[in-house]
């Protein structure tokens, strides 16, 4: 057909494309639309294509039809229109048709161009750019976007109904672009008359953003959006696209940033109180390592002195309170070594590599039975899957949870530890199994809090802080730990590390 825009000419993915000159009376259909629904163009013979639609939506779709066959669509692109149309094969099929009329300088139709858009995804030609096109005919149901088109050889520019409202211009089947850019904040006028001129002039699409005054209030924030396309018969360029109001956007964008200086504000003070709260711990920390432990030595060391120099001049008594002195003050290093460790994981600096952990799970093992020959216990370890994790912070963590397990089994008669791995809501959780004394799941708040013990310091020897240890170590890792047990029963400990994939 004589006049037709080229981008009528191209099968683009499949959309169904249509057109009419309203001079020549010619019809015209592209080849995706000829082969889904035959050569019968609606504006062509509009009732003929109403018999087609889906019964349910002939009178909601009626009025539009109705302007097609009264040449009263108006100008400029109109609001899409959804139904259910039967295609050449005798089935439905929902689209989104949109209807494109051009008109002379008194209002007279000229051309009439459309498209049929599939919204079944299921049928995959073009689906999701027609679900877009619906958001856009929603949108501008509610004022918040318009479509429009510019033709720059003839100063043209069509406006719908919802930009009319929204730039507060009196309807007009065409008008030049002065006419918008008289209503446009002084300082952006310019940049939208060159971004459109350079797209219609490099054929490129167009993309700017501008202010329109308000009358006492703030101006309003218009986004613009369009493409260009150039007709066969004469070479002129035209923009078509979208414009609309991204105030509420810009508002929100604004209150966004605020809300991010506040932030970065809070975050800045509480970063500098941690770092005043990490050197005061630091300086706890050497006081405890240097201060503490030298005058601990000497109490050990002179009351083993006492106990071995005048021990037989001693009552019985008095050699027991030596004995418990010398007990206290090693149990007390001890104690301050556990601390101590406890507080350089927080601070030590982390190497995170792809780390097979049945692998480390075997060197704990074989160094806890070396340790002690005599203990006959049966070790499972399967194959599981590689973590993203500090090999040496990892292994810390093993050793204390297969060393709890060895220690908890001591008086189990056929004492089992197995360390594995399952899937738990798409994630790895690693676990240690023993069959050894188990614990009250009423208490298991307490179990990784440092110098937590539920067992007496008479039944297995400990400080409780290997629970918190493992836990610290986990969490450095972003991963999570927990315990299941029942007394007499053994217990099962379970955490989870970041997968290699996610490194």
């Amino acid at each position: 057909m004589s006049g037709c825009p080229a981008w009528l000419h191209e099968e683009l993915e499949g959309i169904a494309l249509y057109a009419w000159d309203c001079r020549e009376g010619a019809p015209w259909a592209s080849a995706a639309f000829r082969e889904r629904f035959g050569s019968e163009v609606p504006p062509h013979d509009p009732d003929a294509w109403l018999e087609r639609v889906h019964p349910e939506d002939r009178a909601r779709v009626a009025p539009h039809f109705e302007a097609l066959r009264c040449l009263e669509a108006g100008p400029g692109l109109t609001v899409p229109v959804r139904y259910r149309v039967r295609d050449r094969a005798g089935g439905w099929r929902s689209v989104l048709d949109a209807l494109h009329v051009e008109t002379d300088t008194a209002g007279a139709p000229l051309r009439l161009s459309g498209a049929l858009l599939e919204l079944e995804a299921g049928h995959g030609w073009f689906g999701a750019h027609a679900r877009v096109l619906a958001a856009f005919a929603s949108a501008e149901g509610f004022a918040r976007f318009g479509l429009w088109s510019w033709e720059p050889g003839s100063d043209r520019l069509s406006l719908s109904g919802s930009l009319h409202a929204l730039t507060g211009m009196e309807p007009a089947p065409v008008r030049p672009l002065r006419a918008l850019l008289e209503r446009v904040h002084p300082d952006d006028r310019g940049a939208l008359e060159q971004a459109m001129r350079e797209a219609a002039g490099r054929c490129t699409d167009v993309a700017v953003e501008f202010r329109l005054p308000q009358p006492g209030g703030a101006p309003r924030s218009l986004r613009l959006w369009g493409a260009c396309a150039c007709e066969v018969r004469s070479g002129q360029a035209r923009l078509f696209g979208l414009c609309g109001d991204v105030s509420e956007y810009r508002r929100a964008e604004r209150m966004l940033r605020e809300a991010n200086t506040d932030l970065e504000s809070l975050v800045a003070a509480r970063t500098a109180a941690l770092e005043a709260a990490n050197r005061e711990l630091e300086a706890f920390v050497y006081s405890v390592s240097h201060d503490l432990r030298q005058p601990l030595r000497h109490i050990q060391g002179f009351a083993a002195a006492a106990l071995e120099e005048a021990g037989p001049a001693l009552p019985e008594a008095a050699r027991e309170h030596l004995g418990r002195v010398i007990a206290a003050a090693r149990r007390m290093g001890l104690l301050i070594e556990d601390l101590l460790r406890l507080s350089r994981l927080g601070r030590q600096e982390m190497h995170r590599e792809r780390v097979d952990l049945s692998a480390l799970a075997r060197e704990v093992a074989d160094e806890l039975a070396a340790h002690e020959p005599g203990r006959r216990v049966t070790v499972e370890i399967a194959e599981t899957p590689a973590a993203f994790a500090d090999r040496r912070l990892v292994r810390i963590a093993l050793a204390n949870l297969i060393g709890n397990a060895w220690k908890f089994t001591a008086r189990t008669a056929s004492p089992a530890i197995s360390f594995g791995a399952r899937c738990e809501d798409g994630e790895t959780v690693y676990f240690v199994r023993d069959n050894g004394a188990g614990f009250d799941m009423r208490y298991v708040e307490r179990l990784f809090a440092p110098f937590q013990r539920l067992h007496g310091a008479d039944e297995f020897a400990g400080e409780g802080v290997g629970l918190a240890i493992v836990q610290r170590i986990v969490r450095r890792h972003g991963g999570r730990v927990w315990a299941r047990a029942e007394p007499g029963a053994g217990a099962e400990f379970c955490f989870t590390l970041p997968d290699p994939a996610d490194g």
